[in-house]
């Protein structure tokens, strides 16, 4: 066992690496890890109250599985009252999904169907995260458009997508973990929840 600072890294670069693996691969924690989601969202749900999907990181990978997860049953998305819904909206802050590794099996978004209410998705990143580019250097990643992926002209298909590239004045590991200091995710939220 190895102590000190370079003994707290690499254990915290095992719990990392554990982590992406039981998401890629699709394990049982992982499908337990989206029941509790999905569970404690239907919860909200029941009990009357707007529910606004917050996620960073890995988790950017299960919120999107189990929104997706939600719209496939019909009756829990009219798309004539957004307020009826168990999400009103979800945001991702230095999500993954755009690299290859997460995207397999997550090319669409569920369809809402006919109607005038858009589901609102706000992609937060920061060009320097080395999560979103994949890069454990850190590569400064010019294009990572989420809604490039995801967005299709088709009414039915009910999404809002906008990514927002964020400088968070962070480099690396650093850029990772400031999504949370930054106000214009604040602001977004907080214009998502307003109207």
């Amino acid at each position: 066992m190895v102590s000190g600072p370079i003994g707290v890294v690499a254990e915290k670069a095992l719990d990392l690496v554990g982590d992406v693996v039981t998401a890629k691969l699709d394990t049982s924690t992982a499908h337990e890890i989206r029941q509790g989601l999905r569970q404690r969202i239907l919860d909200i749900y029941e009990e009357g109250n707007p529910c606004y999907l917050v996620a960073h990181s890995l988790g950017t990978i299960y919120a999107f599985d189990v929104v997706n997860e939600l719209m496939r049953e019909k009756e829990l998305f009219n798309r004539a009252s957004r307020k009826t819904w168990p999400i009103q909206g979800l945001v991702t802050l230095g999500s993954p999904i755009g690299i290859g590794l997460f995207r397999k099996g997550r090319t669409r978004v569920a369809k809402l169907g006919e109607g005038t209410k858009w589901f609102r998705w706000i992609n937060y990143w920061d060009r320097t995260d080395p999560v979103v580019s994949g890069s454990i250097f850190g590569k400064h990643v010019s294009g990572y458009d989420i809604a490039e992926k995801y967005r299709k002209e088709d009414p039915k298909q009910g999404w809002i997508i906008r990514d927002k590239p964020l400088d968070t004045g962070r480099t690396w590991l650093l850029a990772h973990v400031a999504y949370w200091d930054h106000t214009v995710v604040g602001d977004g939220l907080a214009d998502l929840i307003a109207n």
